[in-house]
């Protein structure tokens, strides 16, 4: 049984298909097929039940994928303790964090760490929250900036950071355009433009429109806040999203929903039992105190 067997393994787990696990991988899928088939032969049985051109994990090999992500992520930490004695404020940092937080959050909170440590170098990911603390759970990333915050685990410990308000964007000649607060029940016969299912602000506008007693009409789902932004202007819907930092001439305003209350928690998760290198837990300080200042 190989190091890289196991690597190999756990990507085919969590993608369940060997084609994109292989161009994950940056490998051809007949060497990865060989890799896993090398390893069922050393294990004796087969980890994967086969549906097609997809792949799902079969009893034996849910059971093995446990102890291979604790092997990799001991060997990980491993390496990077080493690596952190030697030199303690260099480093890569893996940081995840959600698309909506990716406009003026995060870089804000990389350029004033790096000011303070120059040689800290970063691993990001950005994605949806679901994503993002998947990665987290595999060990992929050291922290995840997320939101909403869902609650801990006994694996992963969470900080709430932040409570912010939503607004309702319009299109300047919307019928809401003068107002200062609208309920959210207004505007159960608009169309909305909103972030592709699974995001947590898409989630969360779901859930507001609900409590508002309708279920939104959506006509585009994007990937960046900016986007929305961007289409609102335009007049192709309404939205509900942060407040702009620097709202551009000619940009849609802010409205403030009176019911429901429309909030987004922001929080920071991590694993507290997996080895952090010492730049690594002085970025995750300067995160939660940058919030608190």
């Amino acid at each position: 049984m190989e190091l890289q067997q196991l690597a190999y393994f756990r990507v085919v787990a969590r993608t369940e298909h060997f084609t994109q696990a292989a161009e994950e991988l940056a490998i051809t899928q007949p060497a990865l097929s060989r890799a896993i088939g090398r390893l069922e032969r050393d294990l004796g049985v087969a980890l994967f039940d086969h549906r097609g051109r997809s792949v799902r994990l079969n009893r034996y090999g849910r059971a093995f994928l446990g102890y291979a992500e604790r092997a990799l992520a001991a060997l990980e930490a491993g390496r990077r303790e080493v690596g952190d004695l030697a030199d303690r404020d260099a480093g890569v940092i893996a940081f995840g964090f959600a698309h909506a937080l990716g406009t003026r959050i995060v870089p804000d909170l990389i350029a004033s760490f790096r000011a303070q440590h120059p040689r800290a170098r970063f691993q990001l990911l950005q994605n949806a929250s679901h994503i993002i603390l998947a990665e987290l759970e595999a060990g992929d990333v050291d922290l995840a900036l997320v939101s909403p915050v869902p609650p801990a685990s006994e694996r992963i410990e969470a900080v709430q950071l932040a409570s912010e308000e939503l607004f309702l964007v319009v299109p300047r000649e919307h019928r809401f355009a003068k107002r200062r607060v609208v309920n959210l029940a207004e505007l159960r016969d608009d169309t909305f433009v909103c972030l592709r299912e699974g995001y947590g602000l898409r989630t969360l506008t779901d859930a507001f429109c609900a409590q508002a007693g309708f279920a939104p009409k959506i006509a585009f789902e994007g990937e960046e806040i900016a986007t929305l932004r961007g289409l609102v202007a335009v007049g192709l819907g309404v939205a509900i999203i942060p407040a702009a930092l620097a709202p551009l001439e000619g940009a849609p305003p802010n409205i403030r929903i009176g019911e429901p209350v429309c909030r987004r928690s922001i929080g920071l998760m991590w694993e507290p039992s997996r080895y952090q290198p010492e730049l690594t837990q002085q970025f995750r300080h300067h995160v939660m105190t940058s919030f608190r200042s």
